[in-house]
């Protein structure tokens, strides 16, 4: 091995050990060096892409993924890789030909079995998606966010008790998943089983999509700041029921941090229909 060789194969394991910490800006950079003396190596070029998606630049990952493939084209990995970073940018035809692909190279492999049904969700084609999530079941029964996106796609086709299930399955192998959580909440809810369903669909509040929405409205400091003996405010609340103008406590930790529900109450209220003196909506 030459000396160049050497140094490229250094950078790259360099690379790797940022990576695995983390540093996605100082992997890739290292990446970029190791490309620069080595140009012709496909894992590079493939966690180069993995380096810039994780930064959220996936026009480029996909770039670097098509190098990695056009100099390796039986490169599973990669294809797996370019399935995600397409399906991110929601190009979901290129997306399924490259889990198509990866499952040519690897048959049956259960994580691109599970992210093609994704996109196939995405799509809208809840039949299609929910045979790509039996598949990887097929293959791995234990597989928690498998049954998870099954439960999903079959609610989704009014087949609710099934659903259920699978929602169940999933949180008895993974009992802190939050999307689980999540949709068993909203499948109790359209079942009319109030209690367990406003409980349990604080989970949403651990979803790494779930964010506050942002309001023309500051947050209430506590105190009566209007002459009209009201107080516009954003209180911290828990549970959903506070829509019907009810206070709650004991507020969950995440729920506290991240939730919000957005009233106007009366510092005198008055019995009126519908409530005394609040109103408002949950988030």
């Amino acid at each position: 091995m030459t000396t160049t060789a050497n140094d490229s194969n250094a950078l790259f394991l360099q690379g790797n050990a940022h990576m695995q910490s983390g540093r996605f800006a100082q992997a890739a950079a290292l990446y970029d060096r190791s490309l620069a003396l080595n140009p012709a190596a496909p894992q590079v070029h493939n966690n180069l892409a993995v380096a810039l998606a994780e930064q959220g630049q996936l026009d480029r990952a996909v770039l670097a993924y098509r190098e990695a493939l056009r100099q390796d084209p039986g490169y599973a990995d990669a294809h797996y890789n370019l399935g995600n970073a397409l399906h991110a940018l929601a190009r979901h035809d290129e997306a399924i030909a490259s889990y198509d692909r990866a499952l040519e190279l690897v048959a049956g492999w259960p994580s691109a079995l599970l992210n093609r049904g994704r996109v196939f969700a995405a799509r809208g084609q809840q039949a299609l998606a929910e045979t790509s999530y039996r598949q990887a079941l097929e293959r791995r029964p234990d597989y928690p966010e498998a049954h998870n996106n099954l439960g999903l796609a079959l609610a989704l086709q009014g087949q609710f008790e099934s659903a259920m299930q699978h929602f169940v399955r999933a949180l008895e192998l993974a009992p802190q998943l939050a999307d689980a959580h999540s949709n068993r909440a909203q499948l109790r809810l359209l079942l009319g089983d109030l209690k367990r369903g406003w409980s349990e669909y604080e989970w949403r509040c651990r979803l790494p999509s779930w964010t506050l929405p942002a309001l023309p409205l500051p947050r209430w400091n506590g105190r009566w700041d209007r002459t009209d003996g009201t107080s516009t405010c954003r209180c911290r609340t828990r549970q959903p029921r506070a829509r019907y103008g009810r206070s709650s406590t004991g507020i969950d930790a995440d729920c506290r941090r991240r939730a919000g529900f957005v009233c106007a109450v009366d510092a005198n209220p008055r019995p009126q229909a519908g409530g005394a003196g609040r109103r408002g909506y949950w988030l």
